[in-house]
């Protein structure tokens, strides 16, 4: 396996496309017995090493890097995400690598060089974080998934769901189905920020925002909107103003239940509204 790390953590960090890279096939060499038996003989040990919640099914080994003599495996985890493990060689001035099989699917850097997730259970990368979405935002049917990226403390995904909504999504590091995970939603990020949504657009966005009045039994052709933030309960917190007069904010929970407040009422909520006229 020729050099890799530092190109695939730059490619790691920042962010991706949205479509997944599918190697051609002929490119490949085949996955092995011997290469699946050195995986999971080494699959225990890497899952203490590097304090993965993963219940092992299945584990491969990739290869060794020429520069850094890490050793790299990918490993399969029972109901959750996969992962690529780069185990340094003993004495190495070199890190564990450790990035989520959503992260390589969307790597150049990872296809360019093999180390992205072959095994039948990593085949689909999102369905490994559907019981994470199912847990903290019930209110997402998830229709597609990404990786942006990782920190040493969080990693960052980017999921899009039935009906418009989307959400950057800030979970752990290495990724846990086990601890909570924060959720912005598409239509709460500006312009100038480094992550945004390339799976929802700024249309589908929109068209979430406007249809929440009517999901809490309000009429409103929403005129304008903005989102106000997330509150200590982690709800999502919108003020809508309707092209008749008036607005709400709206309350949007994990399970996607919306709770309006006319504007006149709403003072208490982020500072009150702003895009109607005061009462």
């Amino acid at each position: 396996m020729r050099a890799f790390i530092a190109g695939l953590l730059v490619a790691l960090l920042a962010c991706s496309a949205p479509s997944a890279i599918a190697a051609p096939a002929d490119k490949l060499a085949p996955v092995t017995l011997d290469d699946i038996n050195a995986g999971m003989g080494a699959a225990p040990g890497l899952v203490s090493q590097g304090g993965l919640d993963c219940q092992v099914s299945d584990a491969r080994k990739i290869g060794v890097d020429d520069k850094t003599q890490s050793t790299f495996y990918e490993l399969a985890c029972k109901g959750a995400e996969g992962f690529i493990f780069g185990e340094p060689a003993k004495k190495s001035k070199y890190a564990m690598v450790i990035y989520s099989c959503l992260e390589a699917a969307t790597s150049k850097s990872a296809f360019k060089f093999g180390a992205t997730c072959r095994l039948p259970e990593n085949a689909d990368p999102k369905a490994g974080i559907a019981a994470l979405i199912a847990s903290d935002h019930p209110g997402c049917a998830m229709t597609d998934a990404r990786g942006v990226g990782h920190t040493d403390a969080s990693t960052v995904l980017e999921v899009a769901c039935q009906g418009g909504a989307g959400y950057v999504v800030e979970a752990s590091y290495p990724l846990s189905l086990a601890k909570p995970a924060k959720f912005t939603p598409c239509a709460g990020l500006r312009p100038d920020m480094h992550t945004q949504c390339a799976l929802t657009d700024a249309a589908a966005a929109n068209a979430y925002v406007t249809s929440l009045p009517a999901r809490a039994g309000k009429t409103c052709a929403v005129a304008n909107h903005r989102y106000v933030g997330f509150g200590n309960d982690g709800d999502d917190y919108y003020e809508v103003a309707c092209a008749g007069g008036g607005g709400f904010m709206l309350d949007v929970d994990a399970a996607g239940d919306v709770y309006p407040t006319p504007c006149p009422q709403a003072d208490y909520i982020g500072g009150g509204c702003k895009l109607t006229k005061p009462h």
